[in-house]
């Protein structure tokens, strides 16, 4: 082997080594400051949510959503939106009694946290929680899976992956 492909190769293993440790693990849609974001939980929240709200979410929402909240719940228990789960799914069920499929057996804690943020935010509206929230945003260590979309914190939308090289026919 010459010099030049056993250093082409070490720097091969060196970047896969190094890329191996940053990336999140399997079955991973999004990490927010070490909290980690799971495929099923998305899921999940994504179907209960439905379910319970005849209100469908796709997984680039629902991902997305779950990111907000979990930056969204240290400060919004800071200004005392403080919701228990119990309250939760009590909520969830009254309005899933207005849906043909009706509530499911139990709520996934993703689900839960899906109606924490929209009763925290729903609380905190009018209120200057939305310049911190923001500011959560812009220091906070995220990391989406792609899979699972992108986001805009300009215009706080949030969007599936362009995959441009994979086409419909």
């Amino acid at each position: 082997m010459t010099h030049a492909r056993r250093a082409l190769a070490a720097t091969a293993l060196v970047a896969g080594a190094v890329l191996a440790g940053c990336a999140a693990p399997p079955g991973t849609a999004a990490m927010v400051e070490g909290t980690r974001i799971s495929s099923a939980e998305v899921d999940a929240a994504a179907r209960e949510w439905a379910m319970a709200t005849g209100e469908p979410l796709s997984v680039s929402q629902t991902t997305h959503l779950l990111v907000t909240a979990e930056l969204l719940r240290p400060i919004a228990t800071e200004a005392g939106a403080v919701f228990s789960d119990s309250e939760l799914s009590a909520a969830l069920d009254q309005v899933a009694a207005n849906q043909p499929e009706g509530a499911p057996e139990e709520y996934s804690a993703a689900t839960l946290d899906l109606a924490r943020f929209v009763f925290q935010q729903q609380a905190l509206a009018g209120t200057p929680v939305g310049a911190e929230l923001t500011e959560a945003y812009e220091s906070a260590d995220i990391e989406i899976n792609p899979r699972y979309g992108t986001f805009d914190l300009a215009t706080g939308e949030a969007a599936p992956t362009d995959f441009p090289w994979l086409t419909q026919d």
